[in-house]
């Protein structure tokens, strides 16, 4: 009985949530892109590192990118948008995302 009414307490003792902006991260063919969804009342700043394999013109390049996105308050769209063209795909990427 000392167990539950323990747990109960558990349950109605308030707490704060904490949530950062959602991130879909879209790969395919058509290139890469970033869609971002925040339900809070505050703005965001998150840093961005990506480590992509694109090929251009047949010739596979390495590319390191470092990138800086502001989300505000009550938002949801598309950040970052790399399309695909008949010169040059992405081909592997590696993300890491962090916001304060």
């Amino acid at each position: 009985m000392k167990r539950f009414i323990v747990f109960a307490a558990c349950l109605l003792v308030p707490s704060t949530a904490f949530a950062i902006p959602f991130f879909n991260h879209l790969y395919s063919d058509a290139g890469y892109f970033l869609d971002v969804n925040n339900v809070e009342e505050r703005s965001y700043e998150c840093k961005a590192i990506y480590d992509f394999t694109v090929t251009e013109n047949g010739v596979t390049k390495s590319q390191h990118m470092e990138q800086k996105l502001v989300v505000p308050a009550k938002w949801s769209g598309r950040m970052i948008a790399m399309p695909s063209t008949p010169q040059s795909f992405v081909r592997t990427f590696n993300y890491n995302i962090s916001c304060n």
